[in-house]
């Protein structure tokens, strides 16, 4: 009789090798670990709770996006690299199931940890699992179990980093790079923009007293040259003039946008390390946070001196807010530009006007930004100038029109159907009876008849024409491709990575405020370009969609949808 040995199918299973791993699959990994940071952000970023709850939040939800959003980038580099030394995929000795399944088991409990930590009470928490918590391990935030759970569920964080990783880049694979840290470029990146993220948050918050004081001893001071009358008040940190005055709160002592110039500045400072001269090129830290801060004081006198001599209105509603966005971007886009086009920090400088076809791209969206936060700073919450913000837009488009000569444009039904879709999802994410967006109808009343209806037409005409052309430009013209070779007129508008897809979506969504829905219109619009190769037939889909969103405030009232 021959010998018959039974096979358990568990085994079978577990001992076939993996396959190459393909460039969907790894799309699919990408988006599913971007999804994952955006559900956290999404679930707890407007969620009430005190104080210490609250710190928790930002220790463990507020990195939670910025470190999978690096993690994904930084895979991304290190496939291409491997892909370029090994043309021809090899299978893992191991399956990236297991890997995966694990990822997903070690999420779920990260994300059940940290719904136990703001929920307080485990007795009584509305989760019908807290209570097996409770007894097994006792109540979270009694000392010092509180230390061990907070440290505990950052630690399981990592743990899902570097399941996420094993899923995309097999551990037999790793053999050679155990030593290496060049193998885990992924994981330490993640870490290092979670840990920065976390250090920017502690360092800015627990300075913010000092800085505080600083700036409103230096407010003071300013008003002092343009008022007789100042009010100055150190115990309540409130400063301004008899007729009106402000309190400097923590967000505006500086720190919020001292932290966000460096991040911006330190992600400068790595995308072109190969061309800044180090350490020359770290100076441009310490100077922006110094900028941004004395900036930040000049907003603030400005505010002061616009609630008294124009409208408290106007100050409290418009200006606080938009000259604040105005100053970052001056202040960020500045130092980069200092340092692109003077021997300062770059060892190559480039002159103005080298790349006339990147200006042509960028130009029309940075006018229709820049204008945007002018004319919002001079409103009292109804942005009444809006058709400024569209004439200024159109003289960009006009000043460089030569460069869209070569664009291709004809009908495309793809494209006119993606930006339908878009339309429907954006309804649906917009909550029911979002309001009128500020009032909009009663502002229009409150104008003239003659600049009413010349407001509704440059917002019909700026939404529908200007606004699709000119970010569609920006994004898909030149950011996407961009992403892929430093040469953007070279790469085809055809072709479309991950990493250039993801990247230039959450952009496009975090510009329009509607995150979750931008970031989805984004890649439409991104796809809709790459079916033909057309940037029109992006420009083309974004305008549907806008348009049906006109048509849809018009005839529902719901202007909200329509911002």
């Amino acid at each position: 009789m021959a010998n018959v040995r039974l096979t358990d199918p568990c085994d079978t299973l577990l001992a076939a090798p993996a396959s190459p791993l393909t460039g969907t699959r790894f799309g699919g990994l990408m988006i599913l670990l971007v999804a994952e940071g955006v559900l956290l952000a999404v679930r707890y970023h407007w969620t009430v709770v005190d104080e210490e709850r609250l710190q928790a939040i930002r220790l463990l939800v507020e990195p939670a996006l910025p470190a999978a959003l690096a993690t994904a980038i930084f895979s991304t580099s290190l496939r291409r690299g491997q892909s370029r030394k090994t043309p021809e995929p090899q299978r893992s000795s191991l399956p990236r199931w297991p890997f995966l399944l694990a990822h997903l088991l070690a999420f779920v409990s990260f994300a059940r940890a940290v719904a136990y930590l703001v929920a307080g009470d485990l007795a009584t928490s509305p989760y019908p699992d807290a209570w097996v918590v409770a007894r097994l391990f006792g109540d979270p935030w009694s000392l010092p179990l509180r230390t061990y759970w907070i440290g505990g569920t950052m630690l399981l964080g990592v743990v899902v980093l570097f399941l996420w990783e094993a899923t995309v880049f097999p551990l037999p694979h790793r053999r050679r790079q155990w030593g290496s840290w060049q193998g885990w470029e992924p994981l330490l990146g993640g870490i290092t923009i979670g840990g920065a993220i976390i250090a920017t948050g502690w360092i800015t918050r627990g300075a913010w007293k000092g800085l505080g004081g600083i700036t409103l001893w230096t407010v003071h001071h300013m008003l002092g040259l343009i008022f007789r009358d100042v009010v100055y008040r150190v115990p309540d940190g409130v400063v301004g003039t008899p007729a009106f005055t402000v309190w400097i709160a923590p967000a505006c002592s500086g720190y919020e946008g001292i932290g966000l110039v460096l991040i911006f500045l330190g992600t400068y400072l790595w995308l072109d390390r190969r061309n800044l001269r180090f350490p020359r090129a770290l100076l441009l830290l310490p100077i922006g946070a110094a900028v941004m801060w004395f900036a930040n004081a000049i907003r603030i006198t400005a505010l002061v001196a616009v609630g008294v001599w124009v409208s408290p209105k106007v100050a409290g509603q418009g200006f606080h807010v938009q000259a604040g966005w105005l100053a970052l971007n001056v202040v960020a886009l500045g130092l980069v530009g200092v340092a692109q086009w003077t021997r300062f920090a770059q060892a190559r400088p480039e002159k103005v006007g080298d790349s006339p076809a990147t200006a042509a791209y960028l130009v029309p969206l940075l006018a229709l930004v820049a204008t945007g936060m002018i004319t919002r700073a001079l409103s009292d919450g109804f942005d009444s100038l809006y058709p400024l913000r569209v004439l200024v837009a159109v003289a960009a488009l006009v000043y460089f029109r030569r460069a869209y000569v070569g664009l291709r444009w004809s009908w495309s039904w793809p494209a006119f159907a993606l930006g339908c879709l878009v339309f429907l999802l954006w309804v649906a994410v917009e909550p029911s009876g979002g309001g009128t967006g500020g009032g909009t109808p009663e502002a229009l009343a409150g104008l003239s008849r003659a600049w009413a209806v010349a407001w509704l037409i440059g917002r019909v005409v700026g939404s529908g024409l200007v606004v699709p052309l000119a970010e569609e430009l920006a994004f898909r013209g030149y950011l996407v491709r961009r992403l892929i070779g430093a040469d953007f007129e070279a790469v085809s508008p055809s072709r479309l990575t991950w990493s250039s897809l993801l990247i230039s979506s959450a952009l496009f969504g975090a510009l329009h405020g509607h995150w979750l829905a931008g970031t989805a219109a984004g890649a439409a619009y991104a796809l809709a370009q790459r079916q033909r190769g057309q940037l029109g037939d992006a420009v083309l889909a974004h305008a549907t969609t806008n348009g049906l969103l006109a048509a849809y405030a018009l005839a529902t009232g719901n202007w909200s949808s329509w911002s």
